[in-house]
């Protein structure tokens, strides 16, 4: 967990303390950010500092072809796909984040959210021995799976003084804001050969785009079609389980995996169910009412 804290108290009122995930937290508080509590909005300034401790801070980049993701404790190289890596750093606000603006009394509509977590990504490992669990697909189960959240501030990082404050009109070294954790995984890829699909655009999406190489967009599908099962199925909750597309081998590889740090057991159901919940998965797309413009997960 992370708190949030102000940096102002009087007489009146009590210091309001509110605690999050760090996951939730690095977009829910993200600096510039706005939240309500007791009535009261705040306007998140920066992330706590402390005199006789750092923040961890990780060098990272990701691959824009294939998306994988590197960091300093993978010998990082110096391209992917044939493409440069541009690295940036990010650093985890173990410490919480703070206000020191005084807040206003809260008079309705949507507090202002300025930057939230963009990239999420599977960061090992990726060795894997992947064996049957379908007839369509293999898998590989493991406890040590890494996941990494990280708020890039729409590209432009975060600016912070010593102190930890947000620095707005000032240039300098900026950083993301990040988390990485290790909890339990289940890999999923088909057991067949992948072609790629090209997407074909029709109006009112032509002026934007020609075509798309669909493959990614299937398999985020098929593979959160699988997930919103495992909800139904398993009788779990969507904030305990989540997924995200990777490439292993190079192969469409969905990482399902659990969002409490250390793991607890979910992804590890799925697969202990998989077949049943695939069919169900199945069951749920064939009697689906949607539109084109709605979805049932």
């Amino acid at each position: 967990k992370v708190h949030i804290e102000h940096g102002f108290y009087d007489k009146i009122s009590d210091p309001v303390e509110l605690s999050r995930d760090l996951r939730v937290s690095i977009s829910e508080y993200a600096p510039g950010n706005e939240f309500v509590a007791d009535k009261e909005i705040y306007t998140v300034s920066g992330i706590k500092v402390l005199p006789d401790k750092q923040a961890p801070k990780i060098k990272y980049a990701v691959c824009k072809k294939c998306h994988r993701y590197y960091d300093e404790a993978s010998n990082p190289p110096a391209s992917c796909c044939d493409i440069t890596l541009n690295y940036a750093f990010f650093i985890t606000p173990y410490y919480g984040f703070v206000c020191h603006k005084k807040p206003e009394s809260f008079k309705g509509g949507t507090p202002e959210k300025k930057s939230y977590v963009n990239i999420v990504n599977f960061s090992g490992p990726f060795e894997m021995i992947f064996e049957p669990i379908h007839a369509l697909f293999e898998h590989h189960q493991a406890q040590n799976g890494t996941i990494v959240y990280i708020n890039t501030n729409k590209q432009k990082g975060f600016l912070f003084d010593e102190k930890g404050r947000l620095e707005i009109k000032k240039t300098g070294q900026t950083h993301h804001l990040g988390y990485k954790f290790s909890t339990d995984i289940l890999a999923i890829r088909p057991s067949f050969p992948v072609h790629k699909m090209v997407l074909k655009a029709t109006a009112p999406y032509l002026d934007i785009i020609e075509e798309l190489d669909a493959s990614d967009v299937f398999w985020n599908s098929v593979m959160y079609s699988i997930i919103s099962a495992a909800y139904r199925y398993l009788s779990i909750s969507d904030r305990d389980v989540d997924g995200l597309l990777t490439h292993i081998d190079f192969k469409p590889t969905m990482i399902i995996y659990d969002t409490l740090s250390g793991g607890a057991g979910f992804s590890r159901r799925i697969q202990q169910n998989f077949s049943a919940i695939l069919e169900h998965a199945i069951n749920q797309l064939e009697t689906c009412k949607c539109d084109i413009h709605t979805s049932c997960y």
